[in-house]
């Protein structure tokens, strides 16, 4: 058994981890959210981009101003007869009526955090994976802010669109919008947020290399000079800080 031995300074580890990041590629996930006032149905697209590695001795990986990059749209729905038993001198007495309030939004979140290195075997694969150490804290306050806004835009289209009837009422619309915005509150837009967003950071894992335990390192050139495949029996990380700070992987191989 042979063993082999790679430093990587900082740059390096940092193209590691713009890769692992490009490779992760979109994710998608959809849910539905139910409280007391309105159901919601979302779904949302998110990437990972920027970031900057940091080694710390003795096994930590620090990640500043990575950037959670989202796609997200929300269907709020909400029983009419509610929203208006909300409203001063005004009643509904007819049949229930769900108004659907549709909003999109999109951005980036940026957070910073601790991360941990685990080879491990996978089948016949080895990999190197980058695994988050506790879920990172983000600020959800300015998306829900944004969510709120775009509520009161849509809200007054949905309810024309909707409940035409209410149009034929002096500022109904107007009272049926802030009576909307009194049940989508910030608080509980971003109670929606933390169950949407935080998944894609708990747990989070980016690998940053991936190999066969068997590969080949000589192609078959003849009967006499067949092709050489090596295995990895085993791979070990860690951080080296001197100078220069390093991130070194050990592999143990054999014939």
């Amino acid at each position: 058994m042979s063993g082999i031995t790679v430093a990587l300074d900082k740059q390096a580890a940092n193209a590691l981890f713009r890769d692992a990041e490009a490779a992760l590629k979109t994710q998608s996930k959809t849910g539905h959210s139910s409280h007391g006032g309105f159901n919601c149905d979302w779904t949302i697209d998110a990437s990972f981009t920027g970031g900057t590695i940091d080694l710390i001795d003795p096994d930590i990986i620090h990640v500043a101003d990575c950037r959670l990059q989202y796609s997200l749209g929300m269907t709020f729905k909400l029983d009419v007869k509610r929203i208006i038993e909300r409203i001063p001198l005004v009643h509904y007495s007819g049949k229930s009526l769900i108004l659907t309030v549709p909003i999109t939004a999109s951005g980036a979140l940026p957070f910073s955090a601790d991360f941990g290195l685990t080879p491990h075997l996978d089948g016949d694969i080895w990999l190197i994976d980058l695994k988050i150490s506790s879920t990172p804290k983000i600020d959800l306050g300015s998306v829900a802010v944004k969510i709120v806004g775009e509520i009161a835009k849509e809200a007054p289209k949905a309810i024309l669109k909707q409940a035409p009837f209410l149009g034929s009422l002096a500022g109904a619309v107007m009272a049926v919008t802030s009576s909307v915005l009194g049940i989508l509150t910030i608080a509980e837009i971003l109670g929606i947020l933390n169950v949407v967003i935080n998944p894609f950071l708990s747990g989070l894992t980016f690998s940053v290399y991936k190999q066969p335990k068997v590969f080949q390192v000589l192609p078959n050139e003849s009967a006499i000079n067949p092709a050489v495949n090596v295995s990895l029996d085993f791979i070990g990380t860690d951080i080296l800080i001197t100078d220069k700070s390093e991130l070194v992987l050990t592999a143990d191989i054999s014939a």
